[in-house]
């Protein structure tokens, strides 16, 4: 339908890539899902290299009152293990252990999201990236702007500039 040399700043090459703009249909005989087409799920991760860990630290004491109660069960469990109602001391076990586990993921949870950031999975960080050469890359992008401007020379000062940049 369209097409267009790009000529983006980033580009250090004198090769020009193009954009081109493809209207179509793909059909391979199966049912379309609208549904699955429409909507990408978007999971986020923890950026816990990037996470106030101290706060996180601080948050979980929030667990402290759940181990009480864990020990308390405990030892009432101790005491039931030969009683003559032992599978309802089962049953209500196994209740407790769920509501805890719940209670555990929440309290993880809510630290999580108040002390950690998140970023979108299968994000590409630039690790090696600093302020340094986040500096470098703006001069050398600058530089190539200069030497579009000027005609894209192959020899003299501007040209020179923008090899050395």
């Amino acid at each position: 339908m369209d097409y267009a040399v790009v000529a983006p700043d980033i580009n250090f090459s004198d090769h020009l890539p193009l954009a081109v703009v493809i209207k179509g249909v793909v059909y391979d005989g199966r049912p379309i899902d609208k549904q699955k087409c429409d909507s990408k799920s978007i999971q986020f991760q923890l950026r816990w290299d990037k996470g106030d860990l101290i706060s996180f630290y601080q948050f979980t004491y929030f667990l402290t009152p759940l181990l009480a109660e864990v020990k308390k069960k405990l030892k009432m469990l101790l005491l039931c293990s030969d009683c003559s109602h032992l599978e309802s001391c089962k049953t209500d076990l196994t209740v407790f252990v769920n509501r805890v586990f719940g209670d555990i993921v929440n309290v993880l949870s809510n630290g999580a999201n108040a002390c950690v950031p998140t970023y979108r999975k299968n994000f590409f960080f630039k690790f090696w990236c600093n302020e340094e050469l986040t500096a470098l890359k703006e001069s050398s992008t600058k530089s190539n702007k200069v030497w579009k401007a000027a005609g894209k020379p192959r020899a003299g000062p501007v040209f020179d500039r923008r090899q050395l940049k």
